[in-house]
């Protein structure tokens, strides 16, 4: 005797991805799953535009991690962000020097953070100036995330106020063209399954 197939597809529920408090609890997507247990540990990438409705925000793409399932809303941590490369190589023009910095800060409520930041100078500079460049950059990025707590340092990074700052303050060296922090990770602990 032949069996009925099973259709798995109904078997499936669907959950509502949750923002963290950091993005205020905003509805940030739907996913399907025949278990819960399936959701834990899955990232999800999203647009900055896409929480906002500002347009203007489209190059900048969150990440978030399901840590956990209550009924039919799986909640996220905030894993970091990072800027489209589309947006990275619009900035960059012939005869500049573009300097990379990466450092691990702390910010004022004791939460480390990996910034991986950039910046763009008006013209091609010699090694000791990006040199310069870079060890100043890395210190106002510091004494930047001292002053701020989490929550305000993410802000200041998504919404361009470090970057601001930092052009500011590099701007005694060497005139830059752009500063941009490209990409933040938060180091997180692993995700655990619970049954």
């Amino acid at each position: 005797m032949v069996k009925a197939a099973v259709d798995k597809w109904k078997l499936k529920k669907w959950y509502e991805i949750i923002a963290p408090p950091l993005f205020k609890e905003q509805q940030i997507g739907e996913t399907v799953a025949n278990d819960h247990r399936q959701l834990i540990g899955r990232i999800i990438e999203v647009a900055l535009s896409d929480l906002t409705n500002d347009p203007k925000l489209q190059r900048i793409k969150l990440r978030f991690r399901i840590h956990e399932v209550k009924g039919e809303r799986a909640l996220t941590n905030f894993l970091g962000h990072v800027i489209t490369q589309d947006y990275e190589h619009s900035l960059v023009r012939r005869r500049t020097s573009k300097i990379y910095a990466n450092q691990t800060i702390e910010t004022k409520d004791g939460q480390k953070v990996v910034v991986k930041s950039f910046m763009i100078t008006m013209v091609k500079l010699n090694l000791s100036r990006r040199n310069a460049l870079r060890k100043k950059l890395v210190e106002v990025v510091d004494s930047f995330a001292k002053t701020e707590t989490f929550e305000d340092f993410i802000n200041s990074v998504l919404y361009g106020k470090l970057s601001t700052q930092v052009k500011k303050e590099l701007h005694k060296i060497y005139p830059l063209r752009h500063a941009v922090v490209q990409k933040t990770e938060i180091p997180q602990i692993a995700v655990e399954v619970k049954s």
